[in-house]
């Protein structure tokens, strides 16, 4: 009787819980204006997803014969640098990192694309961004091809009830968390109507060579299709401020999202989504705080589970 009085308490708790999240969820929706469906143009037939792994590398000179000649493509990142572009024209181009937005490192790069952009694209083609950066892509950009339309992608993160989830991304109401571009590909072909997609390129090579140097520095190989000779093993950089990796900062984070981890085994029963959520949320706030102890309370981890990313100190 008490098994069945608790984990009745345990569903109404979850109820409740998915519920907050729910109205939470919509209020953010309706007030950053992220009502509109981003995909309402629909397409059919057969689309291939060209993303930046090495195995592209031996695609590209099969991309003009007839397996692909009744294919739509959707390219990323730094595709329309490459000789094949043109020949293949795709219908689809994703970009999601923060260097195609704003001023950075790689800026004469970005800028050379956007270059090929507005003067080779004579076909009609969709750039997809994230909503919350599309006014700033328009300025860093100042694209004026006119078979060029910008989609923005309403990035807001799904949270409530799980049965619901589909129903959000069907709709280009929410989508999943974009870590990758991949995901953000994988995501617009999905949803674009298309009944078969191929991926190509969509390597899972980060973990491949990582390892440490003599200076204790985080390192490993980025490895892309268009890479040409012997791909160096370099430093990795963290993507907030660009500096280097040390091997102590990486042990300390992954020891902290394990501990994390547990905590949220023993509080979230059940819900393997919130309790890796609550762990990756404690892992993120630990590198707010120096030392190897991590003084952050559990309010303020649920906070930024909750998409409280603000970084402001609340004491």
């Amino acid at each position: 009787m008490k098994k069945k009085i608790k984990r009745i308490i345990k569903q109404c708790l979850s109820i409740g819980r998915d519920s907050i999240n729910f109205a939470a969820f919509l209020v953010e929706m309706i007030f950053k204006n992220k009502l509109h469906n981003s995909f309402s143009r629909r397409y059919s037939g057969k689309v291939a997803i060209l993303a930046n792994g090495p195995s592209l590398k031996e695609v590209l000179p099969k991309l003009q014969m007839d397996k692909f000649s009744d294919t739509d493509f959707i390219v990323l990142n730094f595709f329309g640098m490459e000789a094949v572009f043109t020949r293949i024209k795709p219908k689809h181009y994703c970009l999601a990192d923060p260097m195609f937005f704003h001023p950075n490192h790689k800026q004469k790069e970005v800028r050379n694309l956007f270059s090929v952009l507005n003067r080779n694209v004579d076909w009609d083609m969709n750039i997809y961004t994230p909503i919350g950066s599309v006014d700033d892509f328009k300025v860093f950009s100042a694209l004026s091809n006119p078979h060029i339309r910008l989609v923005s992608l309403n990035t807001i993160t799904y949270k409530g009830f799980e049965c619901l989830r589909h129903f959000f991304y069907k709709h280009g109401l929410s989508m999943p968390l974009a870590q990758t571009v991949a995901n953000m590909v994988i995501y617009v072909g999905t949803n674009s109507g298309y009944q078969q997609i191929g991926l190509y390129g969509v390597d899972h090579t980060f973990f491949d060579s990582m390892c440490v140097d003599g200076n204790n520095r985080l390192c490993n190989k980025k490895t892309y299709f268009y890479d040409n000779g012997e791909v160096l093993l370099k430093p990795i950089l963290k993507s907030d401020n660009f500096q280097i990796w040390m091997v102590g900062d990486y042990v300390t984070a992954i020891g902290r999202m394990f501990l994390a981890f547990i905590y949220g085994l023993l509080s979230f029963e059940g819900d393997d989504q919130k309790t890796l959520d609550f762990a990756v949320a404690a892992s993120c706030l630990k590198h707010t705080v120096k030392g190897d102890y991590n003084q952050v309370s559990k309010e303020e981890v649920l906070a930024l589970m909750m998409g409280d990313a603000s970084g402001r100190v609340k004491r």
